[in-house]
């Protein structure tokens, strides 16, 4: 018994030292986001700020110039400032709709071709298949030169369309070859007996196995997301201006001038940290709702 309890304390512990270990990076970006300039160079650091402020967070949402007049050093480092207030919404708004759009233009067509390679009798289907998946382990640094070139002559450099045909290029093949082993995972007789009802195989893909796979088809959605947004060496060589450039190069860009704006990149970072949040928080039910049916289903 004595044993038993034992465990369970150093499990409670080990837990804890795990999860503030994980949120602690996440809760020093946060104080740096409300910190002044002169506490958070401050020896020893300050752990809780004492004179917190959200003018960081004002000036990259607002680009208050009353605010930005009222920091200090904040004429020393004028040309820093000016570019994190004048960057960092066009940078949010480009990485949100990249991010959204390859989330859900890969899922349609990873869903389409994942039930094809796992329901059709194709002649040469897995060669296809291999050919597609032949791109998964493929780094994107063996054929930049070539997509530069071809990017340069289809005249998409610099801009959202062909950022987001990029990142579709190298998110389908992964995320067909997940939707294929869990189209492959669902019994046929499901298929069968929508048929006797007289379901097509649209219909019956839309209404049968789609809200079956539900859980599949968010954690898929999820990473796709999850992977465009914090996505950094794609943009940076095929972005060059606020066209195009997302969130991930804007805040790199913030070292480029006399002294890095830490108080700044971490208030970006954490506005940064809503979207995705936001996005999981929402798909995240549909996972459980999944859940619930497969279980009804098996049930």
């Amino acid at each position: 018994m004595m044993k038993k309890l034992v465990m369970k304390i150093l499990l409670g512990i080990c837990v804890i030292f795990i999860i503030i270990f994980s949120l602690f990076p996440i809760y020093w970006i946060f104080v740096s986001s409300i910190s002044t300039r002169i506490e958070l160079y401050s020896v020893p650091p300050h752990w809780i700020p004492y004179n917190p402020t959200l003018d960081n967070y004002i000036i990259l949402l607002f680009g208050a110039k009353e605010v930005l007049a009222k920091i200090p050093f904040a004429e020393r480092y004028k040309v820093s400032f000016s570019y994190a207030a004048e960057s960092f919404l066009p940078g949010l708004r480009n990485s949100i709709i990249l991010a959204i759009s390859v989330a859900f233009i890969s899922i349609i067509v990873s869903t389409i071709s994942g039930y094809v390679f796992a329901r059709y009798n194709i002649r040469g289907k897995n060669a296809l298949f291999f050919i597609v998946i032949i791109l998964i382990p493929l780094p994107i640094w063996v054929s930049l030169v070539q997509l530069y070139s071809l990017m340069k002559d289809l005249k998409l450099l610099d801009t959202l369309v062909g950022l987001c045909l990029l990142h579709l290029v190298y998110r389908v093949p992964f995320d067909s070859w997940l939707m294929r082993t869990f189209f492959e995972a669902l019994p046929k007789e499901i298929e069968e007996a929508s048929f006797i009802d007289g379901c097509s195989r649209l219909s019956s893909l839309r209404k049968v196995l789609l809200p079956i796979i539900a859980p599949a088809l968010s954690s898929v959605l999820i990473i796709s997301f999850l992977s465009t947004w914090s996505s950094f060496l794609i943009p940076l060589i095929f972005s060059s201006s606020l066209n195009s450039q997302p969130l991930t190069v804007i805040l790199a860009g913030f070292f480029r001038f006399e002294e890095p704006l830490y108080e700044m990149m971490s208030a970006a970072a954490i506005i940064g940290l809503i979207p995705s949040l936001i996005f999981i928080i929402f798909f995240q039910r549909y996972i459980v709702s999944g859940l619930l049916t497969m279980v009804a289903y098996k049930g």
